[in-house]
């Protein structure tokens, strides 16, 4: 639905809402917003092309080759993915595409055995599921084990905010020429939280790459930090115990209950203090879905 409001009023709440340095990026923001969703095909043509699934697999190959023992581990990666792709045979280069995408994530928080489990247990629904459904909770156990496997501790984030794709993307938006000399310096607003010993330690850190850099390497922390995201830890195991491992539907209203519970999860985001509400919301629906 639209809503009748006219230009005016709402430059004239920008205006008077965003701080005055920041006034003209918002106001060049929002006419940017207004004229792509007056006419997407507009500015079409400064959208990157999304990759196809063949063209992902190699550029992600590539990165994993640059990583210690990273030929082998490149290799080890691409045969996942291609038997994976091979056993399910969806038949779309886009779910493929996401496939290889997600288990590359996975390769990196955690390591190939950390896929691996990933890549089986999508095998294990999509042998209790079926073309008559057109494969849709395959399809949503690719989305969403991904999601609750990809806990993004402060070790993934600072590989998020220090991959190499990102460098590549803030060099191509901000048209760095490094060739020319041009650089770009970070500095990161990041509010990590560690529990030890049943104390939460909360505080806000700028950091600069080397720092990210280092954590990143830091994965020993989820061992030895058992405490550390434990709720998300719990939150994973349950969705495989529970909804992963028990999905065996008898017919086609149980099949749609259990793609609804497989689906829960599509809610649970956002800071801690949001995301833990939802987690308990999820639990309780699918209980609810199951039992029936």
């Amino acid at each position: 639905q639209l809503i009748p409001l006219e230009l005016e009023p709402l430059q004239l709440a920008l205006k008077q809402m965003v701080p005055h340095a920041d006034l003209e990026t918002n106001m060049r923001a929002f006419n940017v917003g207004r004229r792509l969703a007056l006419d997407p095909h507009q500015i079409a043509d400064g959208v990157p092309k999304a990759l196809t699934y063949a063209e992902l697999l190699a550029e992600k190959r590539q990165i994993l080759e640059k990583k210690r023992n990273g030929k082998r581990l490149a290799q080890a990666y691409m045969a996942l993915v291609e038997g994976a792709v091979e056993t399910l045979d969806l038949g779309l280069d886009d779910i493929h595409r996401i496939l290889a995408l997600y288990v590359y994530d996975l390769v990196q928080f955690e390591g190939l055995n950390y896929a691996r489990m990933y890549v089986e247990k999508i095998k294990q629904v999509h042998a209790n599921d079926s073309e008559t459904y057109n494969y849709r909770a395959t399809k949503a156990t690719i989305r969403y084990l991904h999601k609750v496997m990809l806990i993004k501790d402060e070790v993934y984030v600072a590989h998020l905010l220090t991959s190499e794709e990102k460098l590549e993307r803030d060099k191509e938006l901000y048209k760095v020429d490094t060739a020319n000399g041009d650089k770009i310096k970070y500095v990161h607003l990041n509010r990590p939280h560690f529990t030890v010993m049943g104390i939460d330690f909360e505080a806000d850190v700028d950091t600069r790459n080397w720092q990210l850099n280092l954590m990143k390497r830091m994965k020993f922390l989820r061992r030895w930090l058992p405490e550390w995201h434990a709720k998300e830890k719990a939150f994973r195991e349950w969705y495989i115990t529970r909804v992963i491992d028990s999905f065996a539907p008898s017919d086609a209203e149980a099949y749609k209950r259990h793609l609804q519970a497989l689906e829960c999860v599509e809610e649970v985001r956002g800071y801690r203090e949001i995301r833990y509400p939802k987690m308990e919301i999820a639990k309780q629906t699918v209980e609810g879905l199951l039992e029936e």
